[in-house]
């Protein structure tokens, strides 16, 4: 349907993932096409906000021979204390 916005497709696109639904029953509840459901999807995704990297503060400055991050997604990732910061966070970002 033309005349939506970039919000409302959005919007669309958050409650298509949320939905239990096969593509093709949303595209018919919603009435919108099959390719600019595929469209605005590819959209959203190259719209993901990058990883923000905030600084590790411990209160004590002990020794750390191995770090440990765990994903939402219940992945555990371990890195040697001399990973870069760039290595780590190009990790992070194929996963997200």
């Amino acid at each position: 349907m033309a005349g939506r916005t970039e919000e409302r497709w959005f919007r669309l696109i958050a409650e298509y993932q949320s939905s239990q639904e096969s593509m093709s029953e949303f595209c018919v509840r919603n009435q919108i096409s099959d390719s600019s459901l595929y469209y605005w999807l590819a959209k959203t995704k190259q719209k993901k906000s990058p990883i923000k990297m905030l600084p590790v503060v411990t209160p004590d400055a002990k020794s750390v021979d191995i770090v440990e991050l765990i994903m939402p997604k219940g992945i555990t990732l371990r890195f040697s204390h001399g990973a870069s910061a760039r290595y780590v966070a190009d990790i992070v970002k194929s996963l997200a």
